[in-house]
């Protein structure tokens, strides 16, 4: 396991858990969109691209 599928994985349990599954998609999307535009895209950029958003999964949702 790369460490790209283990960042993914804990990006997917981290919204699942807080109750914010519709975020998942979005990560997601962003990660495939930087394969499509640079296809040499390393592992760290992927991972940037996974969990950018990660703190909406940690922060109470009233907080900004």
């Amino acid at each position: 396991m790369t460490y790209f599928d283990k960042t993914r994985e804990f990006v997917i349990d981290s919204f699942e858990k807080a109750g914010k599954s519709e975020n998942i998609k979005h990560l997601e999307r962003t990660a495939y969109w930087l394969k499509q535009l640079k296809p040499d895209a390393d592992e760290a950029m992927l991972i940037a691209a996974i969990s950018h958003d990660i703190e909406r999964a940690l922060r109470d949702s009233d907080k900004k």
